[in-house]
């Protein structure tokens, strides 16, 4: 006869303090990375809009 597993609470849960500083390392990389990314993606759009390059090349001329 087979015996199926029982999916059960586990009997070690993780304690609060754990998934608190999870929660606060994961909030802080989102912050860190949008502070560090995002005005680099701002910059490359603007580099990148066709409107926007031409006009920087005018006025370089």
């Amino acid at each position: 006869m087979e015996e199926k597993i029982k999916l059960e609470p586990q009997e070690n849960p993780v304690p609060l303090w754990i998934k608190v500083m999870w929660g606060l390392f994961i909030i802080w990389g989102i912050i860190y990375l949008a502070s560090y990314w995002l005005p680099d993606l701002a910059h490359w759009m603007h580099t990148t809009n066709p409107d926007a390059s031409q006009w920087h090349e005018y006025i370089k001329k």
